[in-house]
């Protein structure tokens, strides 16, 4: 079920033909007005649309040919791609053999060759490094869309590849996760996601590019929330404050994925910081957090530690509440939150971790150029 059929020395696009003429093209082919040919084994062939609403070609009878017929997944995502390649201002084609290579879709443009291949069956590493090699010994730029990756492949400018998912309503979806398929496998997940037809486009002009390392945003926002809690020492009841305890991905890349712990990314706990601690204090006196009892932050030593450091403490009666207690004791942090408010913080420069990934940016601000 190809997209490509002949009509004589004329080639024909099925996604690329506007409405009417693939209308006038049915009905000519219906009365025999005009015949046309597959590409695959030359037979006699007709226009059609999938259950899928993809248009294409299919063989008008069963005959000697030995192609293996696509998924209606396949031939959707290949539609797709085609379209986004002529979104791009490429010449586009669909099922273009070359020397040693087939590639579902070909992008031309000034002497570039840019070749989209949909890999829905399983492919091992193996294989996948031998056809890119030979796409590579023909002069073309390989890009994979794969259903499930190659266990071993890694991130790499080498092999651009990418994790294509079906929605829900059949819908294809370029997942740019940084791991993609494999976020998924280690219980993550994986939703930043474009359609086929932005990520044809986007790619061939030049919103991607491979970056080893990924960047935070220098605006930081950070959940935090407080609890009800008791003095070790007088019983009082107060309370203490600390991040979200639902947010420990900590921080996120510019592409949404996690990045480094907040003390990381900080250098010290969140709950230390200055800018937070200023925002605590403003909160307390807002109308939100007016019933708090929150202690001093301040200095105070630790005998357990054998030192001193920036701590919360009793409001009644100054006793510290070691770091130990709030932040890793479970009945102090899975305790419900009384009052939440999102803190700012701002970094100098943006945060960076190694984490190889194919950088996708509209505005070509790509990580690996700060």
């Amino acid at each position: 079920m190809p997209l490509k059929a002949y009509q004589d020395t004329k080639t024909l696009i099925a996604p690329l033909m506007d409405e009417g003429t693939w209308d006038e093209l049915r009905r000519d082919v219906r009365t025999g007005t005009i015949a046309l040919q597959i590409p695959c084994c030359g037979s006699a062939c007709f226009p059609r649309v999938s259950k899928l609403g993809t248009r294409h070609f299919a063989h008008k009878r069963k005959g000697p040919c030995t192609t293996k017929p696509e998924t209606l997944e396949h031939l959707l995502i290949k539609s797709e791609v085609v379209l986004g390649c002529r979104d791009a201002g490429w010449d586009a084609e669909t099922e273009v053999a070359g020397d040693d290579w087939r590639a579902d879709v070909l992008a031309r443009r000034k002497g570039a060759e840019i070749a989209f291949e949909v890999q829905w069956s399983k492919q091992s590493l193996e294989e996948t490094e031998f056809r890119q090699a030979r796409y590579a010994d023909g002069g073309v730029h390989g890009v994979w869309l794969f259903r499930n990756f190659p266990r071993e492949l890694e991130p790499g400018a080498a092999t651009p590849a990418f994790w294509v998912q079906m929605t829900e309503d059949r819908q294809p979806r370029i997942n740019l996760e940084i791991f993609g398929e494999r976020t998924q496998r280690m219980g993550g997940e994986s939703n930043i996601t474009i359609s086929a037809r932005d990520f044809a486009r986007a790619y061939l002009d030049g919103s991607f590019t491979f970056c080893q390392h990924a960047l935070s945003e220098t605006r930081v926002t950070i959940p935090m929330v407080f609890v009800a809690y008791s003095c070790w020492e007088c019983k009082a009841p107060c309370h203490v404050f600390f991040h979200e305890p639902n947010n420990l991905d900590g921080l996120k890349s510019r592409h949404g994925w996690p990045l480094a712990t907040y003390e990381e990314a900080l250098g010290m706990r969140p709950e230390h910081h200055p800018e937070i601690l200023g925002q605590v204090e403003t909160f307390e006196r807002s109308p939100e957090g007016a019933g708090l009892l929150v202690g001093e932050r301040k200095n105070r030593y630790s005998r357990t530690m054998g030192r001193e450091y920036l701590s919360q403490g009793c409001p009644q009666c100054d006793a510290i509440f070691g770091d130990w207690y709030i932040f890793h004791e479970p009945e102090v942090f899975t305790s419900p939150a009384v009052a939440r408010f999102d803190a700012i913080v701002h970094l100098e420069k943006p945060h960076s971790a190694m984490a190889p990934h194919w950088c996708y940016d509209t505005q070509k601000a790509f990580c690996c150029k700060d």
